[in-house]
């Protein structure tokens, strides 16, 4: 199977029939609970989450800087579908201490037919 990156993921998404998904209202109870957060391994970023996959094109990415609401805002080859990896994924970005550095979570909504940040956070662990 090829993994496109998100951005792409996202289109062919937009332009399927909608895959049977489990109901909206349990996918955002779910996201709610998604805990994030960035560490330190062998020098690297690694992108931490402590929820299995809430839908199947999940990911987490690496942002340079708080992202806002845009989940196309992580650095290019610095993200992971859920599906696809443990947490911890590490990143090929060396750590520098944090501080500008984001995790997103971003799950795809089929309501609204885009991906959406369910949880994002700067916090080093």
């Amino acid at each position: 199977m090829t993994v496109l990156e998100p951005n792409k993921q996202a289109e062919i998404l937009k332009n399927s029939p909608k895959e049977k998904q489990t109901a909206t209202e349990q996918i955002a109870t779910l996201a709610q609970s998604v805990d994030v957060w960035l560490s330190n391994i062998n020098g690297y970023f690694a992108l931490n989450f402590s929820q299995v996959s809430v839908g199947r094109w999940d990911y987490v990415a690496l942002c340079d800087g708080d992202p806002g609401n845009n989940p196309k805002g992580y650095l290019t080859g610095q993200w992971q579908y859920i599906s696809s990896t443990n947490s911890p994924y590490i990143t090929g970005t060396n750590f520098d201490g944090g501080g500008r550095y984001w995790i997103i979570y971003v799950s795809w909504d089929y309501d609204q037919s885009a991906y959406v940040i369910r949880a994002k956070s700067n916090a080093i662990r």
